[in-house]
């Protein structure tokens, strides 16, 4: 909802004034919004609130782990790489989109409703997303066994790929941003139009990207970063839906080539030896 204020000029004439005003709401209409009389946004009553809140919730967290687990078990290794991970950035994108329509009401567009649990719709989706990529058994033993290299890196890397998708999710404060990144941000916006969001581009799309053409689970769960990020996007319910979607597509586009570099790397590399998947 816009309001404009029009000053009224009392030197001219009032068919000078109807003639701008007129000419405003034809240019107005042009650009695609709708002119009308202002009217209170309607709300919905208590019980209804509440069922959409707790189904956002539900899917929010549900979404990447549903997504992991088509990926891990019909569509690595029985598809072609790049037809897995375009399917699963798919399943991803219609999941974000689920997601996003429940919470397109009056009430979360003009931040009247409870906040959006941001952080805690992303570790919990990521907690389920290892119950996806590891069974029960695997994740007992691994703590049962003596800790080796490749089991310390593995570790490392799947904590700090979580680390840096809570901390910077949501609005995160200028004071986390470092005067080169806002540059490269600004350049980004500039060239691309909408910028895609790092976790996504240099974490989640790369590695899932490479979890497909390696065949490598540990590499889809740090992939499982881009489904978590998409469904935080869409989150944004003041962010318009095109947006959102473009950020999405240049991250799968711009993540998946760096992808495909770290799979040729990997294969040619130690760190085979390092991530191979048991």
């Amino acid at each position: 909802v816009r309001f404009i204020l029009y000053p009224l000029d009392e030197k001219r004439s009032l068919n000078d004034t109807l003639s701008e005003v007129k000419t405003l709401y034809r240019e107005i209409r042009k650009a695609g919004s709708s002119v009308g009389r202002a009217a209170p946004p309607s709300f919905e009553t208590l019980p209804l609130h509440r069922l959409r809140k707790y189904l956002y919730l539900c899917l929010s967290i549900i979404t990447p782990g549903f997504v992991l687990y088509a990926a891990r078990f019909y569509l690595i290794g029985k598809v072609g790489w790049l037809k897995g991970y375009l399917v699963s950035n798919l399943l991803i994108l219609a999941g974000a989109i689920l997601v996003a329509s429940f919470i397109s009401s009056a009430e979360y567009m003009l931040k009247l409703a409870d906040a959006i649990p941001v952080k805690f719709i992303m570790l919990s989706s990521f907690i389920l997303s290892v119950m996806v990529v590891y069974s029960f058994k695997e994740l007992k033993g691994f703590w049962a066994r003596p800790l080796k290299m490749k089991d310390a890196v593995i570790f490392a890397a799947v904590i700090i790929a979580a680390v840096m998708a809570l901390v910077r999710s949501g609005n995160v404060s200028p004071d986390y941003v470092s005067g080169q990144e806002l540059a490269l941000r600004e350049f980004l916006e500039r060239v691309l139009t909408v910028r895609p969001r790092w976790k996504e581009l240099l974490i989640g799309q790369p590695f899932l990207l490479a979890a497909f053409k390696l065949n490598n689970r540990h590499f889809l769960l740090i992939g499982s970063v881009a489904a978590v990020s998409v469904v935080n996007t869409f989150l944004h319910a003041h962010t318009p839906l095109w947006i959102s979607i473009t950020r999405t597509l240049v991250s799968v586009v711009a993540g998946g080539a760096l992808g495909w570099l770290l799979s040729l790397l990997y294969e040619k590399g130690s760190s085979r030896r390092l991530f191979r998947d048991g």
